[in-house]
């Protein structure tokens, strides 16, 4: 080491913080990448949320116009009953769309599909029987728990959706 000027010396020293300091850096930069592709994952995932809670809010009022609907004997409510329904159609539909047309791994947006499609379905099956000619045949209790059972697969939905972040935070956001 004698024989090495101080120029190179110093170069010397400053070589191993500056090859650390880099290493340091480049994992940082590596790290936040990372974490801006989950983020923009889960902004997906919370577009969802919203989108299911908007179908979950609208399904209550249908509810409730579905008991009018039931307890007035197809009398009251008729006209709204049906242009609820309508829209409740329309969310889930836009919905559906928007899964589709996600950027998330293909086998997440089918299950996610799958399992509104059949919630959709069944949905679509019971309220087939609530209408104006069959409504001395229904009773409102099992009307409103067909919609409280709906509801709640829905936000069984939402809940498997906040698996998708290892940031608690943002797991309690999503909920």
């Amino acid at each position: 080491l004698g024989n090495i000027s101080l120029k190179n010396k110093l170069q010397i020293l400053t070589f191993i913080p500056m090859v650390g300091l880099l290493y340091f850096i480049t994992t940082s930069i590596y790290s936040s990448y990372i974490e801006m592709k989950s983020m923009k994952q889960l902004s997906y995932y919370v577009h969802v949320t919203k989108d299911i809670a908007n179908i979950v809010h609208e399904q209550e009022k249908e509810r409730g116009y579905t008991a009018s609907f039931i307890t007035s004997q197809g009398e009251n409510f008729k006209e709204e009953f049906f242009l609820q329904r309508k829209k409740v159609d329309l969310l889930y539909k836009s919905l559906n769309s928007y899964i589709t047309n996600l950027a998330i791994k293909e086998k997440t947006k089918k299950d996610l599909i799958k399992k509104i499609d059949t919630i959709k379905k069944r949905f679509d099956l019971v309220r087939a029987e609530i209408r104006a000619d069959n409504v001395e045949n229904l009773k409102t209790t099992n009307a409103l728990n067909f919609y409280t059972s709906t509801n709640n697969n829905l936000l069984g939905i939402l809940l498997e959706l906040s698996h998708y972040s290892n940031n608690s935070a943002i797991t309690t956001q999503i909920i």
